[in-house]
This record gives C-alpha cells, structure tokens and sequence, in this order.
C-alpha cells in the first residue's frame, strides 16, 4: 500500500482508525484495521484490487457525516478517506456545470455567473 499512496498516506495508529472509522452514528464502534487515502483514481484503483486480494473489503469515506452507518467500518475493513480527490476538473460556463472528483466539498467553492471562485481549506 505505501508504494501506492506514498509516505504518511497509510494510517494505522489507534487515533486515526477510530477517527476515519466512523460517520455521524453511534450504532457501532470503529474497528477498521487500515486507512488509506489516495490522491487519484489510478490510486484509488490500486487500493482496491490489493484489498481484494488481501480480502479487505473498502467503506468509502468522505465527510462522515452521514447518519445511516454506511461509513462505519466495524469489522476490520480498509477506509477509503476521499479528502485528497479534491480538485475540480471542468466547470462549463455555457450551462453552468462543474465536474469534480469525489472528495470536493461544495463549502470549498462558489459558482458566480461567470467563473468559478476557489477557496483553500
């Protein structure tokens, strides 16, 4: 995994798997065994298929604040934390479409009627 994602994107501490293994609920406590975060789909991609092969299965997580469970990893699984697939990739004027990747936060920009405005984090 770190040859995929690079160093410091592999998480494994105690903090950080009970932070980034849970959502809003409180049904069930964090048990993930790992946290990873990719910066790219290629990235995301490679993850995946070693998880599978490793029979790890993946919750995708983004903001964790969703109030159904479905970012809950309880059972040993691999997070997939969104957060660096933050940029946006195409914003059409014409009809006032933005294409992003997964990880962009709609609080980190605003759309005027003629170009896109960025805010950093």
């Amino acid at each position: 995994m770190k040859s995929i994602l690079g160093e410091g994107n592999l998480l494994t501490s105690k903090a950080d798997l009970e932070y980034h293994g849970v959502d809003r609920t409180s049904f069930w406590p964090p048990s993930p065994s790992v946290v990873v975060m990719p910066a790219s789909v290629n990235e995301v991609r490679s993850v995946v298929l070693l998880a599978n092969e490793a029979d790890l299965s993946p919750v995708p997580s983004g903001g964790r604040t969703g109030l159904s469970g479905g970012a809950v990893a309880s059972n040993g699984e691999l997070v997939l934390v969104l957060d660096r697939l933050n940029r946006v990739l195409e914003y059409r004027s014409s009809d006032r479409t933005v294409t992003v990747e997964a990880g962009v936060i709609t609080k980190t920009f605003r759309l005027s009627p003629i170009k896109i405005i960025f805010f950093t984090r």
